[in-house]
């Protein structure tokens, strides 16, 4: 399993959502990467977002590297801002509380919330409201 499909699985067990995919529009679902297709409807509906990060940690006598820096942006689509914000609260604390723990089988060490949700705007429909956040994952390679 690679990142974010590690948070995805995460999300899931917490009962925050559903994996998404083509063709899937249930409200909760949760779509992997900027070309995931957000279907049309009220939502919530999230998009997890892998984003540059920041290079790795090594370790003593080994050139592989120990730890990745990888990040990701998390959007969370709804009809409403109560919705949409809502949701993006129980996504933040669910990741923000990551630390020395395995999801989905890899080892994240800490990790680092770039701000917290805000109210990025209407989405790309101009019919709904989208939260975002960035968050930043000191993890063992996936």
């Amino acid at each position: 399993m690679q990142f974010p499909d590690e948070l995805v699985d995460l999300i899931v067990a917490s009962g925050l959502g559903v994996r998404g995919g083509p063709g899937i529009t249930t409200p909760g679902a949760i779509f992997v990467s900027a070309r995931g297709v957000i279907p049309a409807g009220n939502g919530p509906f999230t998009s997890l977002i892998e984003t540059s990060g920041s290079g790795v940690d090594r370790v003593q006598d080994r050139s592989e590297p120990a730890y990745v820096w990888q990040s990701l942006q998390v959007a969370v689509r709804a009809s409403t801002p109560p919705a949409a914000r809502d949701l993006s609260l129980k996504l933040y604390w669910l990741l923000v509380g990551i630390k020395n723990e395995f999801v989905g089988g890899v080892w994240y060490v800490d990790n680092h919330a770039m701000q917290q949700p805000f109210d990025g705007g209407l989405d790309e429909t101009g019919a709904r409201i989208k939260y975002v956040f960035n968050m930043v994952f000191n993890k063992r390679p996936s």
